[in-house]
C-alpha cells in the first residue's frame, strides 16, 4: 500500500475560533511590501559604502535607485516645492507616530511587563 500526500489544491482542516475573535485582513501583503522595501534599502546601503560585492542580481535594484534618485534631483531643481512638501508631510507623519509612541510607552509606565496587548494564541506578543 502506497501513500500518497494530498494535492497541492486541497482544502485545509477548518480551525476553530474563539467567539469574538476576529480575523485580521491584509496584513501578509504589506509585511512582504515591507521585507522588499529593505531589501532593497541594503542594496543601495551596500553599494554606496562598498561593505560587500555586489551582484548581478542586485544590479536591477541600483539602476531603480540611481533612475529613482535623479528624478528625485532634477525634480527639486526645477521644482522645489515639489519635493519639500511630500518631505515636510513624511517628516510629520513620523513625529506624530513617535509622539504617540512616547506617549503609549510613558502611560504605562510601572504597570509591570503584562502591560500592553495580550500574548497571540501563539504565544508571541
Amino acid at each position: 500500500m502506497r501513500i500518497e500526500p494530498p494535492p497541492r489544491n486541497a482544502a485545509l482542516p477548518a480551525v476553530k475560533r474563539p467567539p469574538g475573535a476576529r480575523r485580521r485582513k491584509g496584513q501578509g501583503s504589506m509585511g512582504r511590501a515591507g521585507v522588499g522595501v529593505l531589501r532593497a534599502g541594503r542594496v543601495v546601503e551596500a553599494a554606496i559604502t562598498h561593505r560587500r560585492e555586489l551582484g548581478p542580481a542586485e544590479s536591477k535594484v541600483m539602476l531603480g535607485a540611481g533612475l529613482a534618485l535623479l528624478v528625485l534631483a532634477v525634480a527639486a531643481l526645477f521644482w522645489p516645492r515639489l519635493v519639500a512638501v511630500p518631505f515636510a508631510v513624511l517628516g510629520a507623519w513620523i513625529a506624530v507616530a513617535l509622539l504617540a509612541g512616547a506617549y503609549s510607552t510613558w502611560a504605562r509606565r510601572g504597570k509591570g511587563p503584562s502591560a500592553g496587548p495580550p500574548p497571540r494564541e501563539d504565544g508571541r506578543r
